[in-house]
């Protein structure tokens, strides 16, 4: 699978069961239910995670040249802060008492589940370039909606350091030209870059 050198498509995905379940689940792997597709597609089709409800899904699907689903991210623009469990009412009026608009946001988790797990995630045979391109896609897509912040809340230890050292992490970082954007979670990473894609469907 990708190992740096061949082409990936990262798409953005506005409904979760236009992603297969297999293909999804065999990213999530099955040491979490709420990262399951079956889990995380019931609080869109009930409508608790929709855009009417403050959570518009932007899923990330990164795949190869042959349209192998390699990474993914459950991410989510959002109106408001209800349903985190990380609570950044005093960041939110603070920002907009400056001049700012603290909303929408971009936020990575799973909603209404204050439970740690893999926020990236990665299909067994995937190359550590797949994280560097789902890192630099959620960077990318905070940009092209102007956010004031991207949130990656409850990630485990080793997925929060893995994330915050990629090579898209530590580009923007050195970026003056980047905008500024916030992290506010348990653990969290942000900022700015461009992934690499290729010609497919929605992609960034």
């Amino acid at each position: 699978m990708a190992d740096g050198g061949e082409r990936v498509t990262v798409k953005v995905v506005s409904r979760l069961a236009d992603i297969p379940a297999a293909e999804w689940d065999a990213c999530a792997g099955d040491d979490n239910p709420f990262l399951c597709h079956a889990f995380l597609e019931a609080l869109e089709a009930s409508g608790s995670a929709t855009r009417d409800s403050g959570w518009q899904p932007q899923h990330l699907a990164l795949e190869d040249e042959g349209g192998r689903l390699l990474g993914a991210v459950p991410l989510y623009l959002k109106s408001h802060s209800y349903g985190e469990y990380v609570f950044d009412w005093g960041w939110a009026s603070a920002y907009e008492r400056a001049g700012g608009r603290y909303y929408p946001k971009l936020q990575c988790s799973v909603p209404f589940t204050p439970v740690t797990g893999h926020r990236l995630l990665l299909h067994p045979a995937a190359s550590p370039a797949v994280t560097d391109g789902l890192v630099a896609a959620m960077l990318e897509l905070a940009r092209r909606h102007k956010v004031s912040s991207l949130h990656v809340t409850f990630p485990t230890r080793s997925a929060a350091s893995g994330a915050t050292r990629s090579p898209a992490a530590s580009r923007s970082r050195r970026s003056p030209a980047a905008p500024s954007s916030r992290a506010i979670g348990t653990r969290s990473i942000a900022s700015t870059t461009r992934p690499r894609t290729a010609n497919g469907a929605t992609r960034i």
